[in-house]
C-alpha cells in the first residue's frame, strides 16, 4: 500500500533512517527520511486518513547532503519537535582539506533544477518553528559539522530537563581522501588498463587511509545553542562507531550509553549524572492494550516550573536502532511537577496531579480518563493568499566565476518590494522588483484581489537589478513616488546599470522616471531608509553601499540626501557615515531622546 499512502518508491533513496514523530503537533505521527547520496530526503505529513503528503520542500529551506542517521526530539522545551541529522563534514582544518569534495555551482544549481532539492554536506538542526515549518539551525547551534557520522541521538544526558545530541562517528576507510583518489586510485586504474591485470581488491583497500574518530556528545545549554563535552562526559576512545541507542541500565534515573562499533567491541558507557549533579527526573513506564502492548506512538507531557517538557514513545531512532521503551524526563533541580501528561495513540488522555518525582510511574492505558483530544484544525494566523504575481527570475550570473574567496553570491540580493496606496483608493498596492532581465512590476489592489499594471517605465530599465525599493513622498504633492536602489555584483561600480531611479506619480498610479532628482552616483545599493532628518517636512534619504561589485571587502561608499523641498536630492554625507562599512540594514531612530 505504499503507493497509495504516498510513499516515494525511488530507486536512488539510499533511506538510512526513518524518523517518527508528530512534528506539527496535530496528533498524528509524522515521518522523516533520511536518504544518502543524491536523493533529497523526504518529509511524510500524515494526513490523518491513513496516507501522507511529502512537504520537505515546504516546510525545510535546505537538508544535510549524505544524510545518515536522524533523530526527532524538542530541544528547546517549546513542545514542539525538532529534526537533527547526521552528514559527514569534518570538523577540523585538516581533515576538510583532505575529504571534502563539494559539488561546483553549476553542478549544485544542475541538482536543484533536477528535482533533488538544496542539500548541503553538513548536518541539519532543524528548529520546529510550530506547526511543522523548520529553520535549520545546525551552525548557530554548533552542531554543523561531526564527521563522518552515522548514529544520531537527542537525549537529556545530564537530566537538566534540556535534550542533548549525542553522534556515533567514524568510517573503517576514507573513501573520499582526495589524495588516495586524485593520486593512487587514478594510477591503479591506468595501470590496469595498461597491463590489462587487475589489481586485487584488497590492495587497493589497504591503500586507503583509516582513521579512528572520537564519538561526539553536545550540551543543551538551553539558548538553541550546544556546547561539545565529549571528551569532558568520558568519550574519550577513537572508534568506528555507527548505532547507538540508551537506557536506564542500572535504574539510578538516568539514561546509560550502547555503542555499536565496526571491527571493535561495543561500547556501553555507565552515565553517572546522577551521582554528579543531584539532578530530579521523572520516569514513565507505559501498558497499553493488546494490539500495542508498549503503547508505542504515545507522548508525554511534563508540565514544571513554566517549563512543557514533552517526550514520545517511538523505540527505533538514530542509525538502525532502538531504545529502551522506559520514558525518563529529566528535570534539573525543580522539585514539583505540576501534572503529568499521557496522549494515548487512541487519541485519549491520563492527567496525574503532582506526580511523585525520582521515580518511574506504571502507568496503564485501559485507566485513562478517557478525555478525546481532537486534532489541530490547522488555522494559522497567516495564511498564503491565492494570488497571480509573476514568478521572479533571477539572471545566469554566477559572483564565483569572478571572484573565488567570496562567502556568498553577492549578485542574488532581490527581489525588492514596496507597498503603498499608489492610486489613493485606501487599499494598498504592492511594487515587486526584479532581476537583471526582469522588469519590475507593479501590482493594484482591487475587490477581487491584485491585478499587474504594466508600465513602459519599468520595463525600459528591465537590465537594472531591483535590490531596494521604498514608497514615500519625494515632492509633498501628496501621494507616494517610487525609489529603486540597483545593485548586484556584475556591472562596475562607475557604469550607468548602478544608478538610482526615482518614479514620481501622477497621483493615480502612473509612473515617470526623473533622471535629474539625484546626483550622478553609482553603488550596489543594499538598503534604502527615508527620514525627515532635519524637520523641514521634506523627506530626507540615506542609502547603504552593500559591497563593491568584482572588488570584495573595498569599503563601498553611502549616500546621505537633503531634500532642497523641491523633490532634488543634494548629498551632504559626512566622511564617517559615506565610509561607513558593509550596511546591509538601515534604520532611523531617535536613540538619544533628543526628539
Amino acid at each position: 500500500v505504499s503507493k497509495e499512502a504516498g510513499i516515494h518508491g525511488t530507486l536512488i533513496s539510499f533511506g538510512l533512517g526513518a524518523s517518527v514523530g508528530d512534528l506539527n503537533n496535530d496528533g498524528y505521527p509524522d515521518i522523516f527520511v533520511s536518504n544518502d547520496s543524491y536523493e533529497r530526503d523526504f518529509l511524510y505529513i500524515n494526513q490523518g486518513n491513513g496516507t501522507f503528503k511529502d512537504e520537505l520542500e515546504t516546510r525545510m529551506g535546505h537538508t544535510s547532503f549524505s544524510s545518515m542517521g536522524a533523530d526527532v526530539a524538542d530541544i528547546n522545551n517549546d513542545g514542539y519537535q525538532e529534526i537533527f541529522s547526521t552528514d559527514m563534514l569534518p570538523g577540523d582544518d585538516y581533515r576538510l582539506k583532505t575529504l571534502g569534495a563539494f559539488d561546483n555551482i553549476d553542478l549544485y544549481n544542475s541538482k536543484v533544477k533536477a528535482g533533488f532539492y538544496h542539500q548541503y554536506m553538513m548536518n541539519c538542526l532543524q528548529l520546529n518553528n510550530g506547526k511543522g515549518q523548520f529553520s535549520d539551525i545546525a551552525n548557530y547551534s554548533g552542531v554543523a559539522a561531526t564527521d563522518w557520522s552515522w548514529g544520531a541521538l537527542m537525549f537529556d544526558a545530564d537530566n537538566d530537563g534540556f535534550n542533548d545530541i549525542y553522534v556515533c562517528n567514524g568510517i573503517n576507510k576514507d573513501v573520499t581522501n582526495l589524495d588516495f583518489m586524485d593520486f593512487f586510485a587514478n594510477d591503479v586504474v591506468q595501470q590496469m588498463v595498461k597491463t590489462g591485470e587487475k589489481e586485487s581488491l584488497d590492495k587497493v583497500l589497504e591503500k586507503i587511509p583509516v582513521q579512528a574518530m572520537l564519538n561526539k556528545a553536545y550540551r543543551n545549554l538551553g539558548n538553541l545553542r550546544f556546547a561539545d563535552q565529549g571528551e569532558d562526559w568520558g568519550f574519550t576512545q577513537p572508534s568506528f562507531s555507527n548505532g547507538a541507542a540508551y537506557g536506564d541500565l542500572d535504574n539510578d534515573g538516568d539514561l546509560d550509553l550502547i555503542i555499536n562499533n565496526e571491527n571493535q567491541p561495543a561500547f556501553i558507557y555507565q552515565n553517572n549524572a546522577r551521582q554528579l549533579n543531584k539532578h530530579h527526573y521523572i520516569g514513565v513506564s507505559l501498558r497499553g492494550t493488546e494490539q500495542n502492548k508498549f503503547a508505542i506512538g504515545s507522548r508525554i507531557i511534563a508540565y514544571a516550573d513554566s517549563q512543557v517538557l514533552s517526550r514520545e514513545l517511538i523505540p527505533s531512532r538514530g542509525f538502525q536502532s532502538s531504545v529502551d521503551y522506559k520514558l525518563l524526563i529529566g528535570l534539573g533541580n525543580v522539585k514539583v511537577v505540576d501534572s503529568l501528561q499521557i496522549i494515548w495513540t487512541d487519541r485519549t488522555v491520563t492527567s496525574i496531579i503532582r506526580p511523585a518525582i525520582d521515580t518511574v510511574h506504571i502507568i496503564q492505558q485501559k485507566n485513562g480518563g478517557g478525555l478525546m483530544i481532537e486534532p489541530a484544525d490547522g488555522t494559522t494566523m497567516f495564511s498564503l493568499a491565492d494570488t497571480a504575481f509573476d514568478k521572479h527570475r533571477e539572471d545566469e550570473h554566477i559572483d564565483f566565476y569572478y571572484e573565488r574567496n567570496i562567502p556568498r553570491m553577492l549578485s542574488r540580493q532581490g527581489p525588492a518590494a514596496a507597498v503603498a496606496d499608489v492610486n489613493g483608493d485606501g487599499a494598498e498596492d504592492l511594487y515587486i522588483g526584479g532581476a537583471a532581465g526582469q522588469a519590475g512590476q507593479l501590482y493594484i489592489q482591487t475587490a477581487g484581489g491584485f491585478v499587474k499594471r504594466e508600465q513602459d517605465v519599468f520595463t525600459r530599465f528591465a537590465l537594472f537589478e531591483d535590490v531596494a525599493a521604498v514608497f514615500f513622498d519625494a515632492d509633498n504633492d501628496g501621494d507616494a513616488d517610487l525609489l529603486i536602489g540597483s545593485g548586484g555584483n556584475k556591472h562596475a561600480t562607475m557604469g550607468g546599470m548602478l544608478e538610482h531611479r526615482l518614479y514620481r506619480n501622477d497621483g493615480n498610479g502612473n509612473f515617470s522616471i526623473d533622471i535629474s532628482a539625484f546626483p550622478k552616483n553609482t553603488i550596489n545599493v543594499a538598503t534604502i531608509a527615508v527620514h525627515d532628518f532635519d524637520g523641514d517636512g521634506f523627506h530626507d534619504i540615506f542609502i547603504g553601499g552593500g559591497s563593491v561589485p568584482a572588488d570584495y571587502a573595498v569599503t563601498p561608499r553611502s549616500y546621505l540626501f537633503r531634500n532642497d523641498g523641491k523633490g532634488r536630492f543634494v548629498d551632504i554625507a559626512p566622511q564617517a557615515l559615506a565610509e561607513a562599512g558593509n550596511i546591509s540594514k538601515a534604520l532611523w531612530a531617535d536613540v538619544n531622546g533628543d526628539g
